[in-house]
């Protein structure tokens, strides 16, 4: 290794972050950390998965027995074999012989009840997203809980860990993907979003082992033991040195540049050099975040929380719609998972050609498209689910990376995590639009106007390959 002296004058954090990226780009250590942070949706997927495909849903409704629709405190249920597809029958429900019954009620259920632990966690990640130790303790809690969930077998007790266990699992998520933003470049950030597709994986694991391991309680062991190599993830990725710059942890920043390069950086003191380092309370902190973001960066942030809300809505109606409508026809996991599938590849082209704000508006205007096609030709709604999906999925991506652009550091994981409470929240609301009277031609109304909204991302600042803002709070 060669000592390398920075003489003159400390190095500005361009100057920190050229150097930084000549060597991040090639590196092995750079791989790791990005399939590390695959591990996340793909645990993610399994630790959910249960309550979202046939096989499984059966076997925990072996454990539990049949649930009772008279004592439903969520929403109504359906049941396609009393009624047509669009009707909905009220809170009280003749018991029913047929399974489909109570898998549609299950899933429904538990995908209010994951939405829940998915928003509170990501709200609690936001919060504490300054400590970004916060990631390894819920990395730990969240092993913990699904061991506990293994040995549960009482209903309601599962049901209030299993948003223990979700909110855990949200945290690492907003965290560990604004962490590996900021590590990665502005020629390799685009792999932030392609950290995700390992949700897919999982979801298509989950689906297979089920049907081979017939016991409910061993497929929550499989998944626990699968889990545990969070810890050792959460624990190895380090810290973002953006981050570190940005709370003046400048020898740590330097060490990190010195372990991927194989250099010795060496800053001379300067006795002259002001004091930058100013501790301040977290109070006054969170104060000085809401102040600067009401006066510099209110509008981007209703646009952008509006361009996801639409969205998420779309994306999650017709996923829900895929694993209710479809229980007795295909795989339903199947059609949405090769739906996903599509929606990642869609992804790519929009990003190279249109860059984010005009990809944006595209896939807006695409899905006002899709619904004014189901309006007009009654025909096609079966094609609009599948549309809604691969839009839905392309256009989460992109927000999500618009997320990173347009917020600086210390406002960027507590901005993340309000993309993520809306994705949670849509969750919901899709299952309970879903569970009640709704006609057909209002439904697609409200998406072309959605539709309509959406295409206000054009009055967003464009970002497309540039450097991530690290203005500081003094």
């Amino acid at each position: 290794m060669r000592r390398v002296s920075f003489i003159n004058t400390e190095p500005s954090e361009r100057e920190y972050f050229d150097e930084y990226d000549n060597y991040n780009e090639t590196s092995l250590w750079f791989f790791m950390i990005y399939i590390l942070r695959t591990f996340v949706p793909f645990c993610l997927a399994l630790q959910v998965g249960p309550f979202e495909c046939q096989e499984s849903v059966d076997l925990y409704i072996e454990l539990i027995g049949r649930p009772s629709f008279n004592d439903s405190i969520f929403f109504p249920i359906t049941c396609k074999d009393y009624s047509k597809m669009e009707s909905f029958w009220p809170v009280q429900l003749k018991e029913a012989e047929n399974k489909n019954c109570y898998r549609d009620y299950v899933a429904l259920r538990m995908s209010i009840i994951k939405s829940i632990g998915f928003s509170s966690g990501s709200i609690i990640g936001g919060v504490l997203s300054d400590l970004r130790i916060i990631t390894f303790y819920s990395a730990i809690v969240w092993n913990i809980s699904a061991w506990i969930l293994v040995f549960l077998t009482n209903r309601h007790f599962i049901e209030i860990w299993y948003i223990l266990v979700v909110a855990s699992c949200s945290v690492v998520s907003v965290v560990t993907y604004v962490t590996f933003g900021e590590i990665a470049s502005k020629r390799t950030r685009l792999l932030s979003a392609y950290t995700i597709p390992s949700y897919v994986v999982g979801d298509y694991l989950i689906r297979h082992l089920s049907k081979v391991l017939l016991v409910w309680k061993y497929l929550l062991i499989f998944i626990a033991a699968t889990n545990s190599i969070m810890i050792f993830a959460c624990w190895y990725t380090p810290e973002s040195p953006r981050w570190l710059l940005n709370k003046n942890k400048k020898e740590q920043a330097y060490k990190q540049l010195s372990e991927i390069s194989g250099l010795v950086y060496e800053l001379k003191q300067r006795d002259d050099a002001p004091e930058n380092n100013i501790s301040m309370g977290y109070g006054k902190v969170f104060w000085k975040m809401l102040s600067f973001m009401v006066r510099r960066k209110l509008k981007c942030f209703l646009i952008i929380c509006l361009s996801m809300s639409i969205a998420s809505l779309h994306y999650t109606f017709a996923k829900t719609k895929a694993i209710i409508h479809y229980f007795d026809k295909v795989d339903p996991t199947s059609l949405a998972t090769a739906a996903e599938g599509i929606g990642y590849l869609f992804l790519l082209p929009i990003y190279i050609f249109l860059g984010k704000r005009c990809g944006l508006f595209f896939i807006f205007v695409m899905q006002t498209c899709e619904a004014l096609m189901a309006i007009l030709l009654p025909d096609t709604k079966t094609y609009y689910n599948v549309f809604s999906m691969i839009t839905g999925v392309a256009g989460l991506l992109l927000i999500w990376l618009y997320f990173l652009d347009l917020f600086p550091t210390f406002l960027r994981a507590s901005a993340m995590s309000c993309s993520f409470c809306i994705f949670g929240v849509a969750t919901a609301c899709s299952t309970i639009v879903f569970s009640k009277v709704l006609d057909q031609f209002q439904f697609y109304i409200a998406f072309l106007v959605a539709g309509l909204l959406g295409t206000t991302v054009l009055m967003l600042p464009p970002a497309h390959n540039q450097d991530l803002s690290n203005l500081k709070l003094t």
